[in-house]
């Protein structure tokens, strides 16, 4: 029993972590952080396969390129905007964007620009192009919510002052896995929740440590990542810790940018979107003739998060710790 019990836990962290994306050691800028484009080294299992990136995606990604923001924390992030020409308009919907854990900002990326929305999509912090969130013991205290919020809000600011857009029009707020925590953060703080028009957070934890859930609900959720914050005797903390840092640091293999390599791209496919797509065939068909969208799939693993660190906070912080900011105060209409 002991066996299946570690074992389970060990294969639950490993589903989240190939996720994980290839990283280089340290803050990277944007000449030290690479892309790759291809060729694979086996076609991708899709239909028909893939030998190389879809050309119309390369293309969009030079289009929108990047840009840095300094924060006042030293800190930067890297981010893209996309979309209606002027979004100071009325009628043009300005809409942060949040990728999930191990991902990046070019998961938003659209075919084509969209007309009457004006994206924003940005790394956050630790992952692609941006800085390092501080990583102390890869803890959920390491880098709060309230941390977080702070940052993306000058973000928005700078982005506000920069296309002049009325500082009195809302935002929408749109983030996936724990992405989509920082979604529901933001419209929870009192500092914020009144710049924002909606939010759609999409398959992200719940704030499982909140006092309104009851120790019965907080039981859906695995022990060993619930209660990996808490050095309590016999509480499962350390072991939780343990796995954590044991998934993450098994999915890290740095890049090299001098060394032509897709890393198993072909398996990489199979492993996290042949084995966990859901839906049903008709919906694995569509997704799976389009080699724009195979492609993103992807490549928004690279080269995602920086070092283990970075993503045992931003699992821990989701997943094993009280919300900087209570959810229940949320006042904005949320398309879960």
């Amino acid at each position: 029993l002991k066996f299946i019990y570690v074992t389970s836990v060990k294969a639950f962290i490993q589903v989240e972590c190939v996720i994980m994306a290839q990283v280089s050691p340290g803050e990277r800028d944007a000449e030290q952080y690479r892309t790759f484009q291809g060729p694979f080294k086996k076609p991708i299992p899709c239909n028909p396969p893939l030998t190389t990136y879809d050309a119309d995606y390369v293309r969009r990604k030079q289009e929108v390129g990047e840009k840095f923001m300094t924060c006042k924390s030293s800190r930067k992030l890297c981010y893209f905007t996309d979309g209606a020409p002027d979004p100071s308009k009325e009628g043009v919907a300005v809409v942060l964007c949040l990728h999930s854990c191990g991902l990046h900002k070019y998961m938003w990326l659209q075919r084509e620009p969209f007309k009457d929305i004006f994206q924003i999509c940005v790394d956050r912090m630790g992952h692609g192009g941006s800085s390092d969130p501080p990583c102390h013991n890869g803890g959920a205290s390491d880098y709060t919510f309230a941390d977080l919020v702070a940052e993306l809000v000058e973000l928005m600011d700078e982005v506000y002052k920069e296309w002049n857009i009325p500082p009195e029009k809302k935002f929408f707020v749109i983030g996936h896995s724990q992405g989509a925590c920082c979604t529901i953060e933001m419209a929870a703080c009192p500092e914020v929740r009144d710049r924002i028009e909606a939010i759609a957070p999409v398959s992200g934890p719940c704030d499982i440590w909140n006092p309104s859930l009851t120790k019965q609900e907080r039981k859906f959720f695995p022990s060993v990542i619930r209660n990996c914050e808490s050095n309590a005797c016999c509480s499962g903390g350390s072991l939780g810790r343990f796995m954590m840092r044991l998934g993450a640091k098994s999915m890290l293999r740095p890049v090299r940018a001098d060394k032509a390599w897709d890393d198993g791209m072909a398996a990489h496919f199979k492993s996290y979107c042949r084995s966990q797509e859901g839906g049903d065939q008709r919906a694995w068909d569509v997704v799976y003739a389009d080699p724009f969208m195979v492609t993103q799939i992807i490549d928004a693993h690279f080269p995602g998060p920086h070092n283990a660190k970075v993503w045992t906070t931003d699992m821990r912080r989701g997943n094993a710790a009280p919300w900087s900011y209570d959810p229940r105060e949320i006042t904005v209409p949320c398309f879960i």
